[in-house]
C-alpha cells in the first residue's frame, strides 16, 4: 500500500494457498494449510537464498475409512435477499 508501505507477500501467499485447498476440495482431494514446522528443516530440504517457504500443503486422496461429517448446507433463498 502506498500510504504505509504495507508489503501485500503474505495476503498474496494466504490467497494462493486457499485457492489451492478449494481447488483440491472441489476435485474430491483432502488438504490443510500447515504453518507450524521447522524452519530449519524445511531450509535444509528446499535449500534457497532466493524464496522462503511460508506454508506446506499436504494433498491427497481421502481415506475410505476416515469419518466425515455430513455437509448441512442452507438453501441460497435462507441466506441471500434480494434488495
Amino acid at each position: 500500500r502506498r500510504y504505509d508501505d504495507k508489503k501485500h507477500g503474505d495476503v498474496d501467499v494466504a490467497i494462493a494457498t486457499e485457492h489451492l485447498c478449494l481447488a483440491a476440495a472441489e476435485r474430491g482431494l483432502g488438504t490443510c494449510w500447515v504453518c507450524n514446522y521447522d524452519t530449519n528443516v524445511m531450509s535444509e530440504l528446499l535449500p534457497s537464498t532466493d524464496f522462503e517457504a511460508v506454508a506446506i500443503i499436504p494433498i491427497g486422496h481421502i481415506a475410505d475409512d476416515c469419518p466425515r461429517a455430513e455437509k448441512k448446507r442452507k438453501a441460497m433463498e435462507e441466506i441471500v435477499e434480494e434488495i
